[in-house]
């Protein structure tokens, strides 16, 4: 296919919202699709925490109270990213 094929199709830039409620973090996206999942990373680069997202899912949740308080990188596999303080 051709570049012409793809010229009408819609780009999704796909946004991630954080917001702390306790000892969690909830993301807020645009529907999941098939094997999505997100990351947080530490200012190192490190993995921190990983939360597979349920196909079609608008939000997930994630579990902070085993990290330390600090800044982290949350990821989509789609490529959104956003920071968020600990």
């Amino acid at each position: 296919k051709g570049l012409s094929d793809h010229a009408n199709k819609k780009i999704d830039f796909t946004t991630l919202t954080l917001h702390r409620e306790n000892d969690a973090l909830m993301a807020v996206f645009p529907t999941a699709a098939i094997g999505e999942a997100i990351t947080l990373y530490d200012t190192t680069g490190r993995v921190a925490a990983t939360q597979p997202i349920r196909t079609g899912a608008t939000t997930a949740t994630i579990d902070t109270t085993a990290l330390p308080a600090g800044v982290y990188i949350a990821r989509l596999n789609s490529g959104a990213t956003a920071k968020v303080v600990l």
